[in-house]
């Protein structure tokens, strides 16, 4: 690999806006990949990419500003970015911003904004998404109870090789909640976890 010939025709598609060439820079310094990190230029990437539209560049942005990474922590940018790449159906933006609505550590708690990006996320076949609102939905937590809706998201997720949803799955299988007692499921489930 010849990465300063990579970073050279990275360089010539960037700067003519190309929004892959542009994350793909951002990330390269940002990761120190093949070359010394530099993280005054991956943010410069980051932010040329997210004008450009790159869902991924806009996460790294919301991440940076939500923990208040190489930025001031600002909840409000991180809202921003997170929705500008969830607009662009990234089911990690959505996660993120149900979670931001839901635990209301840096907001006020909206429980229907949070529902809707879980659902959202979920149907974009994000596992953790499927299990949280499989637990908000089973054990009816600030949602209507609705055990088959829940379950229903529970299994997604566990199709989906979420280790959290095996075992809760497997868990359930095995005290005969919600589901009828099968071992040899429970076995399988946990085991997988």
């Amino acid at each position: 690999r010849d990465i300063n010939k990579s970073i050279y025709y990275l360089s010539l598609a960037a700067n003519k806006g190309f929004e892959d060439a542009l994350y793909s820079l951002g990330a390269i310094y940002y990761n120190g990949d093949y070359v010394k990190k530099d993280l005054k230029k991956a943010i410069k990437y980051f932010l040329l990419a997210a004008d450009n539209n790159s869902y991924r560049a806009q996460f790294y942005l919301a991440m940076f500003y939500l923990n208040g990474v190489y930025f001031q922590r600002d909840i409000t940018k991180a809202i921003y970015y997170l929705s500008i790449s969830a607009d662009q159906n990234f089911s990690l933006a959505h996660y993120c911003l149900g979670t931001i609505y839901y635990e209301a550590n840096h907001v006020k708690q909206d429980i229907k904004k949070s529902i809707l990006h879980f659902t959202l996320a979920a149907n974009l076949n994000n596992s953790e998404a499927q299990l949280y609102l499989g637990k908000l939905y089973l054990y009816g937590e600030n949602v209507e109870k609705n055990v088959n809706k829940g379950l229903n998201y529970i299994i997604q997720s566990s199709q989906n090789n979420n280790e959290k949803a095996n075992f809760l799955l497997g868990f359930l299988y095995y005290e005969a909640k919600h589901v009828s007692r099968d071992m040899k499921k429970a076995i399988d489930l946990m085991t997988q976890a």
